[in-house]
């Protein structure tokens, strides 16, 4: 069942032309806030009050942004209160989320769930690497619509 989940959530409707991925190296990184913390000699930034970050086709959306940089490129982002991340096809809403350079995934907790075409999945942690396209839905629940089964003599 977990592969279903997967394709009927973040498989793409059609193939697409090769473009920068969200949370890519590659692809420019906008933030916009109320306010920002800055900490050089901790390596840390606060980003506070209707922060929204864009990268690629990849939108977040929070009350507080902080993150933390090592060599001067970002490591960790950790967004609370109200955090929505958007992709082309998708929407994860969920209270807290950390995206981890590093590993490349976003784990969202405190009751995280993931909808695309009217399907939802609800779970105690949800998973994505969206680079990869790749996502895992820890103690999963939801309704998606199963595909159409062939019909006709067996």
């Amino acid at each position: 069942m977990p592969w279903l989940l997967l394709i009927a959530l973040l498989a793409p409707p059609a193939p697409a032309a090769p473009r920068d991925t969200a949370f890519s190296d590659t692809a420019p990184l906008d933030i916009k806030a109320d306010r920002l913390a800055l900490d050089r000699k901790a390596g840390t930034a606060t980003f506070e009050g209707a922060v929204e970050v864009r990268q690629g086709p990849l939108v977040l959306r929070c009350a507080t942004l902080s993150a933390t940089y090592a060599d001067g490129e970002i490591a960790t982002l950790t967004a609370e209160g109200r955090v929505e991340v958007r992709g082309e096809d998708w929407i994860a809403r969920a209270a807290r989320a950390r995206y981890a350079r590093q590993s490349g995934r976003l784990e969202l907790t405190g009751d995280p769930h993931i909808e695309r075409d009217g399907d939802v999945l609800r779970g105690e942690r949800v998973l994505i690497w969206p680079a990869d396209e790749r996502l895992v839905v820890e103690k999963a629940r939801g309704r998606v619509r199963a595909p159409r089964l062939p019909s006709g003599p067996r």
